[in-house]
């Protein structure tokens, strides 16, 4: 019996020893799941016309992000709620028309004349600021 004693104090001791070098069976991390947008600016010639800017909440505090290119790509998170606001470069050349919105992989646009507008991230979507000139 004690044989059997000192055994199985070994093996407990090795355990408490190896344990830390053994890979744990714990569950893979979550995945975020995350969906693309993309913003597109009115081109014209080589100057963008508007100045787009979106924000959104994580993780408690407000983030936001602007561009100033003709395209600019983002992956948020899904049902993230996306502020989407612009400006004109030069409001005396430009002005705002509307924002064309097209959920990837659809055919259609929805078009919204306000220049601020929400948008919740179910799916990926392009999103255009259309500007026209001043006449």
């Amino acid at each position: 019996m004690p044989q059997f004693v000192r055994a199985i104090s070994a093996l407990i001791v090795a355990g408490a020893v190896l344990a830390p070098l053994t890979p744990t069976l714990a569950a893979p991390p979550h995945r975020l799941s995350l969906q693309e947008l993309y913003l597109q600016n009115t081109e014209e010639g080589t100057v963008m016309a508007g100045n787009l800017k979106f924000s959104y909440r994580s993780a408690g505090r407000v983030i936001r992000h602007s561009c100033a290119l003709y395209r600019c790509a983002y992956r948020l998170p899904t049902n993230t709620v996306v502020t989407l606001t612009q400006s004109p470069r030069n409001p005396n050349k430009y002005r705002f028309q509307n924002w064309r919105i097209q959920a990837l992989g659809a055919s259609s646009n929805q078009f919204f004349k306000k220049p601020k507008v929400l948008i919740v991230m179910g799916t990926g979507y392009t999103v255009t600021a259309e500007y026209v000139a001043k006449r």
